[in-house]
């Protein structure tokens, strides 16, 4: 779920949100969790914040339709863009990940000579 609120230049003091389970209220100070679908068409929406969770990425990368096309165009992106990526930016990788890039570096490095070490002249 999405967190929104209303947002720090917002004109109103208060809204009611509609068109959920059940109605909820906003202000500056208090948020409330809505649904992507919800939020999607509401996301240029000036008044309100929308603060979107690495939990939701799986989500947004499944959007097709006409969900997405309104993600893409609520969101000024083009057609190729990633609405993950622009919500959530670049994906971090793991802890896991990174340990297993830097082993990977250190095994292919392991055997070259290094630039620092002398040549031996064995001619």
């Amino acid at each position: 779920m999405v967190s929104v609120r209303l947002s720090d230049n917002s004109t109103i003091p208060r809204l009611s949100l509609k068109g959920l389970e059940q109605v909820l209220v906003i202000t500056r100070r208090e948020p409330a969790s809505v649904p992507i679908a919800w939020a999607i068409p509401r996301l240029s929406d000036k008044e309100l914040l929308f603060v979107f969770d690495e939990s939701e990425r799986a989500e947004l990368e499944a959007l097709e339709g006409h969900l997405l096309e309104m993600a893409l165009s609520e969101l000024k992106l083009k057609e190729d863009a990633s609405v993950s990526e622009t919500l959530l930016g670049k994906k971090k990788r793991s802890a896991a990940a990174q340990t297993k890039a830097a082993a990977q570096k250190v095994k292919s490095s392991i055997g070259k000579k290094s630039s620092l070490a002398p040549e031996s002249n064995d001619s």
